[in-house]
């Protein structure tokens, strides 16, 4: 993407030259899944980089059960640090 500015009067205006491509990218079976997707996504790119190089443009769409994995251990994660949150102020109240 290219960006520029140009002057007209007093004011300045912002040109844009843009490409957009569109990729394929992993799809979240209903309506209200698309987080879950997302953190998929990331977890599998942080345990392997090259999927950004070999299989980007790959369609492909998780399973129910990925899904609910990525529930528990995201639910799990939340809960610890609410439990240390809530530890937490009941000794600083001591």
């Amino acid at each position: 993407m290219q960006m520029f500015t140009t002057t007209v009067g007093q004011r300045q205006k912002w040109a844009y030259s843009t490409m957009v491509k569109y990729v394929k990218a992993p799809l979240q079976p209903g309506g209200t899944e698309c987080g879950y997707c997302e953190m998929r996504f990331m977890k599998e790119l942080m345990l392997d980089s090259t999927l950004m190089t070999n299989n980007f443009y790959v369609k492909h769409m998780y399973s129910q059960e990925e899904l609910d994995d990525i529930r528990v251990e995201w639910g799990l994660h939340f809960s610890k640090i609410l439990a240390e949150t809530e530890v937490g102020k009941l000794n600083a109240d001591e």
